[in-house]
């Protein structure tokens, strides 16, 4: 069983968590959104057990095996970064970046993690 967490909870993150939903083999035990109540929504709709407001924390309570990123292409570079700093797999929902140079940071340093 894979351990997963999520970042996100717009329109498309609905998307995301039915289909880990789908997949027996992982299981989805946080989510992080800086809306706290909108995060809940999403928890209780999807059997989640936990929200957080915080990725850092998430990652450190959490320790997942990967993260799903579901946020704005703005943000990506750091949310990869919180990850790579703790050797958690990471899932980024396209377009990876907001641009051609961060897009190819953000996939130098995974390799580097």
């Amino acid at each position: 069983m894979l351990k997963g967490v999520c970042v996100g909870a717009g329109y498309f993150s609905r998307f995301q968590y039915e289909a880990w939903n789908r997949i027996p083999e992982v299981e989805i035990t946080a989510l992080c959104n800086r809306n706290e109540a909108k995060g809940k929504v999403l928890a209780a709709d999807f059997a989640i057990k936990k929200v957080y407001t915080d990725i850092t924390k998430m990652l450190d309570t959490e320790q997942p095996d990967f993260i799903d990123i579901i946020t704005p292409p703005e943000t990506h570079l750091a949310f990869c970064r919180e990850a790579y700093k703790r050797k958690v797999d990471v899932v980024v929902q396209k377009p990876l970046a907001p641009t051609m140079a961060e897009a190819k940071l953000i996939v130098k340093e995974a390799a580097e993690a």
